[in-house]
């Protein structure tokens, strides 16, 4: 298997559009997803399984640890390695996976793993507007992007990680951005798959 695909965004940043994009030009994205209630965006595209192991180590509204993020890696070194034997059932060659926090937890997935990372980047404005039409809590906006972009960062630049950094109207509106994505994501999509993706990221 490839390295898995790990984005890594703050919330009402875009990076449900560039994960479903991914998934449906061949990565696996690791279902169940958590549903939101949000009608724009009602699935989430997170595994619904990640994102309780992440919450049940950060608390999501104050962005604080409530336990040791190890707690965290035991559940990814089982839950990883069946994920990639599904995704090789379903004829996938590599997985993506997302979760606003799992910048907490970056250091546990690359001991396990090492990643593609690719991080989604919006204007702080941008992410605050989804927020308020959302009606969600603070920490879905600015407030909580300001603490999340600081994190992610921090972790990649002081550990001198290979990323990919796309801005989310460029991802939306360049079809060259998208290209350069697949490539540095290694994914060579059929022309179905693309045309799927395509497809669904217009929708």
């Amino acid at each position: 298997m490839l390295p898995p695909i790990l984005i890594l965004a703050p919330y009402s940043s875009g990076s449900t559009a560039v994960t479903g994009y991914l998934a449906r030009a061949g990565a696996y994205a690791c279902p169940p997803f958590q549903m939101t209630n949000d009608p724009r965006t009602k699935n989430s595209h997170e595994p619904k399984a990640l994102r309780d192991a992440i919450c049940g180590i950060v608390q999501e509204t104050t962005l604080q640890y409530t336990r040791s993020p190890e707690n965290f890696a035991m559940f990814f070194r089982s839950w990883l390695p069946l994920e990639e034997e599904k995704a090789k059932a379903l004829g996938h060659t590599c997985l993506v996976m997302k979760h606003p926090l799992s910048c907490f937890v970056l250091n546990q997935i690359i001991d396990v793993c090492q990643p593609r990372i690719v991080i989604v980047g919006r204007p702080l404005d941008e992410i605050e507007k989804t927020r308020e039409r959302r009606g969600w809590h603070p920490v879905y906006g600015r407030a909580g992007a300001v603490k999340i972009y600081d994190k992610i960062f921090t972790h990649v630049l002081s550990q001198n990680l290979s990323s990919y950094l796309v801005g989310y109207r460029d991802f939306q509106n360049r079809a060259e951005i998208r290209q350069d994505l697949l490539k540095f994501c290694n994914l060579a999509p059929s022309t179905t798959e693309l045309k799927q993706a395509e497809g669904w990221l217009r929708k």
